[in-house]
Formats: structure tokens, sequence, C-alpha cells
């Protein structure tokens, strides 16, 4: 039914609020129904096999889409709605969601809607919560499918004297539109572990060629995680040690955005992270786990 006809069947159908209040199941009358009746959605109240139901009709195709995204999230998702020791609560009742974004509707001081904002599956999404208490605001996030949002890899080869050399691939970052020097990473896949998804991203990233674990990788150990932005976002990612047999001759350029690689002793890469040549979070964060876990090895 188009919402035009909708809306006029409701409004067609509905009683005031203090006649609907007055019927009882046991009445032989047409069970009467109401409605509170907005632009862009409808709340229904009305008696269903001598039962009271009510629940929401959308008006309008981007809120609808928006809510029910994010209602889907919260089922899927639990964990990312619990509670914080009674603080910063989010809300999860429909009507109290949709009546917050209508009383605020005209407001253009900050963004008032709540739900699924963008929809970039398999990788994110951008979230708007509801947060309540005495002066409900919004606050948003982004998240992820899953509760590990990808991997992270330090690739690491010995040479001939001895000496330990990281690898780290030169990608141009949309984002921050220049250059960046990075250890080789990815989101985690469908199918995937973390290890194995580790292992995917080395060889897909370090490599054109097939065969690539069993030509350089020897050894893949786990060093821990990090959450690159948790003011921001959800995402846990997954830091694996990846030690090499040799020295790998080139990168897959024909992956997005990387035009190469270099390769560092762990003095050298220390000294670019110190003096702001190399400024990515979570190659950063990667190499300080490394430093940690060989401390305590």
């Amino acid at each position: 039914m188009e919402h035009r006809y909708l809306k006029r069947y409701i409004m067609s159908r509905c009683v005031p609020e203090d006649v609907f209040n007055d019927y009882t199941p046991e009445s032989d009358a047409r069970p009467p129904l109401h409605a509170e009746i907005y632009e862009k959605w409808m709340w229904v109240k009305e008696w269903l096999d001598k039962k009271l139901v009510e629940y929401p009709l959308f008006l309008d195709v981007e809120l609808k889409e928006r809510t029910e995204k994010y209602f889907r999230l919260m089922e899927e998702r639990p964990e990312l709605f619990s509670p914080l020791d009674g603080k910063f609560p989010i809300c999860r009742d429909l009507k109290k969601i949709l009546s917050f974004q209508e009383a605020n509707k005209d407001r253009k001081d900050r963004n008032f809607k709540v739900g699924v904002m963008f929809d970039n599956s398999p990788f994110y999404m951008v979230v708007s919560d509801l947060i309540e208490g005495d002066n409900p605001y919004t606050y948003s996030r982004i998240v992820y499918p899953k509760e590990c949002g990808g991997t992270v890899i330090v690739p690491v080869y010995t040479t001939a004297s001895g000496e330990n050399k990281f690898i780290l691939i030169k990608n141009m970052r949309h984002p921050i539109r220049k250059e960046s020097f990075e250890f080789p990473r990815g989101f985690l896949e469908d199918g995937c572990t973390e290890s194995e998804n580790a292992l995917k991203e080395l060889s897909e990233e370090l490599s054109k060629k097939p065969g690539f674990t069993d030509t350089y990788a020897e050894a893949l150990s786990r060093l821990g995680d990090t959450y690159p932005d948790s003011g921001l976002s959800s995402a846990r990612v997954s830091i694996y040690l990846a030690h090499l047999k040799k020295e790998i001759d080139e990168v897959n350029t024909d992956e997005e955005g990387i035009t190469g690689y270099i390769t560092l002793t762990e003095t050298e890469l220390s000294e670019k992270i110190k003096n702001g040549e190399i400024t990515d979070g979570l190659t950063q964060n990667a190499f300080l786990m490394y430093l940690s876990n060989k401390k305590e090895a």
C-alpha cells in the first residue's frame, strides 16, 4: 500500500486516545485503533485477538532502512550495545528513538538522526546511537560486521649478517591524500580465521606470484590486539609477526594504492617513527607490540 493511502486508512480508523483507553477486549464493539501520526512515521496501537499491540509504520524509506538495519545490528552484535557500568546507556526503545528524532528534526547544530547512517558492508557501518539520560544526545561510531575488524602483519626477515629487517609497503592513502609507509594489513574476510587472514593479506600485498607462503613464509605468531581509535571505532585489529625466509623482490602494485616498498632495520624504523616519516597508527602500534613481545622473550 502506498504511503499516502496507508496514512489515509490509518486516519480513517483512528479514534481519540481516551476512547481507545476505554475499550476492553471483552466488549462486542469493533476493536479501536489509535495512532500518533507524523510526517515520516506513525506509532500505532490496536487490539488484535484481544491483545494490545504497538508498532511503527514508516512513511519514509530512508528512515525505515536505517532504523531496521540498526535493530538487526543489535540482534547480531549485542556486545556493541552492552551497558558500561550504568554509564552512557544506549537507547533500545524504538518509540523513544523515533520521538527523539521527531523532537529535534528541525535542529541544524548537530546530527540528531539515529540508526545505521552509512552501510559499507561487508567492511564497516557508520552508526549513530541515542545515549539516554537527563539530556539525551547522539554519538556516532564505526562498527564492523565481526568482532575482529582486520589483521596487520609485521613482516621481518634476517639478513646474511644476522640483522633483522622489516618490510613496509608504500601506499597512496585516499583518506589522508598522501603517501604512507605501512605494514601489510586488511579487513577480516568471511571464512578466514585471523591467522589465515594474516597470511592471505601478506601473500596478496607482498607478491604478484602464486606460492608466496611456501616460498617466503617461515613462521607466523600472534603478537596481540589493538583498537586503532576507540573513540570512533569498535574495530579490534589483531597483530601478527611473520618471519620470512628471505627478502622479497617485489610487491603487488596491482593492489589498490600500493606503489612500492622499503626495508628497514629496527633502529631505522624507530627513527622514522620518531621523526614523523612513518605516521600510520596501525604500523606504530604493531611495531610497539613487536618490541614489547621481544623484551618478554
